[in-house]
């Protein structure tokens, strides 16, 4: 699997991540499930930074596609870590997050990118990105 465009710099959104007690497994380090959590709550953060409230998404939403990701470094509790969201790819019908998460020492931890799609919840179909969104979305577009 080709990782070369897996983010490999911070990304210009910026969610700080708390590492929990209960996040680590039997190794005594961060469950590699957890880093997809990290990934999922700075979106989500993202969504509310930029004015996507429920509201503005009761029925058309985005849903998870498929996921590329890569584990550079353990983590252990306690921790807190810079989880960054940038957008990769925006179209019309689809949008590509990436995701960095760096440790208290600035060393990258893990690697992702997101494919999404807008989806109509009431009929379940792909649909177009409402042009509302797309200009809220433009700032944030980068490259890994």
């Amino acid at each position: 699997m080709n990782h070369d465009s897996l983010p490999k710099k911070e990304l210009p959104f910026v969610f700080k991540q708390y590492v929990a007690w209960g996040d680590m497994d039997a190794f005594q380090h961060v469950n590699h499930t957890m880093y997809l959590k990290y990934f999922e709550n700075a979106r989500v953060e993202f969504f509310h930074a930029l004015g996507f409230g429920k509201e503005a998404i009761q029925n058309i939403g985005i849903v998870v596609a498929n996921m590329t990701m890569e584990f550079k470094k353990q983590v252990r509790y306690p921790s807190w870590l810079k989880v960054t969201i940038g957008v990769l790819k925006l179209q019309s019908r689809f949008i590509q997050f990436g995701c960095s998460i760096w440790d208290e020492d600035q060393k990258l931890v893990f690697s992702a990118k997101g494919n999404f799609f807008w989806i109509d919840f009431r009929t379940g179909k792909i649909v177009s990105l409402p042009k509302e969104y797309w200009t809220k979305f433009e700032p944030y577009i980068t490259h890994p």
